[in-house]
């Protein structure tokens, strides 16, 4: 999974004096912001090809909802239909 934060490479969480269960919440938000607790559970099984399609456009429409949801025009999208013509599709 891509992240836009950071490039590959080891996790590194400093630990300040003897406060080590405040590093291990910091590795573990790391961890969820990096995707990696969700990879591994996706790994943990085998995943058929039919249900990774159907995931995948879960996700899409989810992603789509949040980015409509996040629009200053309120989740309204506009296609060109032909050159004379628009028409107003609300996601919303």
């Amino acid at each position: 999974m891509e992240s836009k934060s950071r490039e590959l490479g080891p996790l590194q969480v400093a630990v300040e004096g003897s406060n080590l269960n405040r590093a291990i919440n910091q590795l573990k938000r790391h961890m969820a912001r990096e995707g990696v607790m969700k990879e591994l559970k996706r790994r943990r099984h085998y995943e058929k090809p039919s249900i990774i399609r159907k995931r995948k456009m879960k996700e899409a429409a989810r992603r789509r909802r949040n980015d409509a949801r996040r629009r200053p025009n309120g989740g309204a999208v506009f296609f060109c239909v032909s050159t004379l013509s628009l028409i107003l599709i609300n996601t919303g």
